[in-house]
């Protein structure tokens, strides 16, 4: 790592956004969830809408008033190193927990004699999905395995594109059926 940084202001700042975002994103603010009147922010999109524009503001703000307060300081390449271990670390955990419910098939259920016998047109999308995905166990093996497979690989450097890359593939495969069966997990 090199520790001459020559960053320009916007690269700073840009800097502070995402670091001040990250800690925003990744450690537990329920009571902002709380103070705004949502029990379970991920299930309404207005509610994650509003927790993201939040998140968004006070990294808007708190980068600016960092910038402000420490104009002609660099960041550090330490700095820069935590950041993404952080992030890589906080993905590791996810994958694995996305993953493993996938490959021990608890995550998707299979239909229930209800579920059977209830019109498609009456099944809501998301539990359309969970259906198809409850019947298809190869499928919901193969992604948590992806999903899996792409969380070990951010555990090291050098591993850590290839990692990076798998699961911006199979994230984009899970967000596209999170939008388009209205799943309530869309949080940004």
């Amino acid at each position: 790592m090199t520790s001459n940084l020559d960053w320009g202001p916007f690269q700073k700042w840009l800097f502070r956004f995402v670091v001040i975002y990250v800690l925003l994103y990744i450690l537990p603010i329920v009571w902002l969830s709380m103070l705004l009147g949502y029990t379970e922010p991920a299930e309404y999109q207005s509610s994650v809408l509003i927790l993201v524009a939040i998140r968004v503001g006070l990294s808007i703000a708190g980068a600016t008033i960092w910038s402000f307060h420490y104009k002609n300081a660099e960041p550090h390449p330490s700095h820069i190193y935590i950041l993404t271990l952080a992030l890589r670390s906080f993905l590791f955990l996810t994958m694995m927990t996305y993953g493993f419910a996938k490959v021990a098939l608890i995550q998707f259920s299979e239909a229930s004699l209800i579920q059977l016998v209830t019109p498609v047109g009456e099944l809501s999308p998301m539990r359309l999905l969970w259906i198809y995905m409850g019947y298809s166990s190869v499928y919901q093996i193969f992604t948590g395995l992806l999903e899996v497979a792409g969380g070990f690989l951010l555990l090291y450097r050098r591993t850590t594109t290839l990692g990076a890359l798998l699961i911006a593939g199979v994230m984009s495969n899970v967000a596209l059926m999170n939008f388009m069966f209205d799943v309530p997990v869309k949080n940004l």
